[in-house]
C-alpha cells in the first residue's frame, strides 16, 4: 500500500497509470528487455500517482483547485527580457532556417465521377470573366468554388504542400499575379499569390514573438517541476 502523507493510495490507481502509460512507452522503447520494461514503468507511473496526490492535498490546503494552484505558479515566471530572446536567437539561429513560401487564394472546382470535366471548366471560365471585369478574387471565389468560404485563401505554404501540378504554377507567379486556369489532379482552378518568402533564417523581429512564448513555456515547466519537487521533499511516503 502506497501512503502519502498519511493517506493511503490505492494500488489500483498505479495500475490505471500504467495501464494509461504502456502503448507510448513501448512505442517508445520497446526493444529492451520486457521485465526490465515493466519494473520501469511501474516505477514512473507510481511517481505519477504520487505528483498528483501531492498536488491534490496542497490544493486542498491552500482551498484552490490544482488548476489554479498551479496557474499561480506559472503566472509568477516573468516574460524573457529582450536580452534573452536575443541570445536565444543567436544561439539557435541557424535552426531557424525556413523553405520558400507562398500565400495564396485559389478558385477551384472538382473534376470526379459526378463533376464532369466540361461543367468544371466551364465554371471557372465564368470565374475568369468576372475576375477580368473587375470583381474582387474573394467574392468570386465564395461565388464559384468548391470550397467557398474564406474568399478561397489556403494561407501559407512551402513547395511540397500542394500537389506538383499547383507547386508549379504558384511558385512561378508574381505577387498580386493571377494565373490562368489550370488543371492538377483534383480539377480546374485559378490561383491568385497573395504574398511570397524567401527561403532563409528569418529576421529576429519575424521570431521575436515565437521565442519569447518558447522561452516562458519552459521555464514555466521548470517552474512546476520545481514546485513539484518542494513538495515532494517535504512529504512523507511510505511505499
Amino acid at each position: 500500500m502506497l501512503i502519502v502523507n498519511g493517506e493511503e493510495v490505492e494500488d489500483a490507481l498505479v495500475r490505471e497509470e500504467a495501464a494509461a502509460m504502456r502503448p507510448k512507452y513501448y512505442e517508445a522503447l520497446g526493444d529492451a528487455d520486457p521485465i526490465a520494461l515493466e519494473m520501469q514503468l511501474r516505477e514512473w507511473s507510481r511517481e505519477n500517482v504520487i505528483e498528483r496526490v501531492l498536488l491534490k492535498q496542497e490544493a486542498a490546503r491552500r482551498s484552490v483547485t490544482v488548476e489554479d494552484m498551479l496557474g499561480s505558479v506559472q503566472a509568477a515566471i516573468g516574460s524573457p527580457t529582450a536580452k534573452e530572446v536575443q541570445a536565444v536567437y543567436a544561439k539557435g539561429k541557424s535552426t531557424f532556417w525556413v523553405p520558400e513560401t507562398v500565400h495564396v487564394a485559389h478558385v477551384v472546382r472538382n473534376v470526379d465521377e459526378t463533376h464532369p470535366e466540361a461543367e468544371a471548366l466551364v465554371a471557372l471560365q465564368l470565374a475568369q470573366t468576372e475576375l477580368a471585369r473587375g470583381v474582387a478574387f474573394s467574392a468570386v471565389a465564395d461565388a464559384h468554388s468548391d470550397c467557398p468560404g474564406g474568399g478561397g485563401d489556403l494561407g501559407w505554404f512551402p513547395h511540397g504542400h500542394m500537389v506538383d501540378e499547383f507547386d508549379a504554377v504558384v511558385f512561378g507567379l508574381r505577387v498580386g499575379q493571377t494565373s490562368p486556369i489550370f488543371r492538377t489532379p483534383f480539377g480546374f482552378h485559378i490561383a491568385r499569390l497573395l504574398g511570397k518568402k524567401p527561403e532563409g533564417i528569418p529576421a529576429l523581429a519575424d521570431v521575436r514573438g515565437h521565442l519569447e512564448n518558447q522561452i516562458l513555456k519552459v521555464r514555466q515547466q521548470q517552474a512546476v517541476e520545481a514546485f513539484v519537487d518542494n513538495l515532494r521533499g517535504a512529504a512523507t511516503i511510505k511505499l
